[in-house]
């Protein structure tokens, strides 16, 4: 029997009963719109940029210059029960658009919820070039409640029903404007072969065309370099684990 052909048996039958199973990271490229994001606080001119983004497209906001610190708001998918994201990461990039500012003795992340509002700074500004930032939301990370150190139990209860997650986009006393891009909540998948957050048919039938033309995205076990039932394997595992 023709190997691409085991290859497909396998990886279909082994998937089929996991193709409606649970979610991976939750992701906003902002390739093709704002993907529901939102600015709060003193902020305007909200808008989705088609292009300069890291790449494609990416949101940005100006300032209104009013003295509060405004900010990105997420969209309804970072938002409720996120408790399985303990201990996973948070990250995104950010770039400011024209003046350039350092302000850095702000909140970057608020997550709140059941009450609590959970801060995290990191230090640093992002500069006018595209510039990552990323965080394990976990105790001992740097998490901040009233400016006291989270606990698990704090950061715990936050994740089990967040109201509201965002983003600082101001980093400058006067008028200023800012890009966000990137924003990941989540670990990588490696069985999200379309990176689209979820593992469904579309990841199986990448595998399958990625091993069929013995591409290196399908090459998930050793000996590398080699395309064998090993490969297979290690797909129809990391797939069915989830993510």
């Amino acid at each position: 029997m023709h190997t691409s052909f085991v290859c497909l048996t396998a990886v279909s039958c082994a998937c089929a009963a996991a193709l409606a199973g649970p979610a991976g990271a939750i992701h906003s490229t902002f390739d093709t719109d704002a993907q529901g994001w939102s600015t709060d606080k003193d902020a305007r001119n909200f808008r989705w940029e088609s292009t300069d983004g890291n790449p494609g497209g990416f949101i940005a906001a100006d300032d209104i210059g009013s003295g509060q610190y405004w900010r990105f708001a997420a969209p309804a998918e970072y938002l409720g029960d996120l408790s399985a994201y303990y201990g996973q990461t948070l990250s995104y990039e950010l770039k400011q658009l024209g003046a350039v500012g350092t302000v850095s003795n702000q909140s970057d992340i608020d997550i709140v919820g059941a009450g609590i509002t959970l801060e995290y700074r990191f230090g640093v500004t992002p500069s006018g070039e595209w510039t990552p930032f990323s965080v394990e939301i976990s105790e001992g990370a740097g998490w901040e409640v009233a400016g006291m150190p989270a606990s698990e139990a704090q950061i715990q209860a936050v994740l089990a029903d967040v109201t509201s997650l965002s983003i600082r986009g101001e980093f400058r006393v006067g008028a200023d404007s800012c890009g966000l891009d990137n924003v990941q909540l989540g670990d990588g998948c490696p069985a999200d072969l379309n990176n689209d957050g979820e593992l469904n048919f579309f990841d199986v039938s990448a595998f399958i065309d990625a091993y069929n033309t013995q591409d290196p995205a399908a090459d998930f076990a050793e000996p590398f370099g080699e395309f064998n039932f090993f490969d297979v394997s290690a797909f129809i595992a990391a797939f069915n684990a989830g993510c």
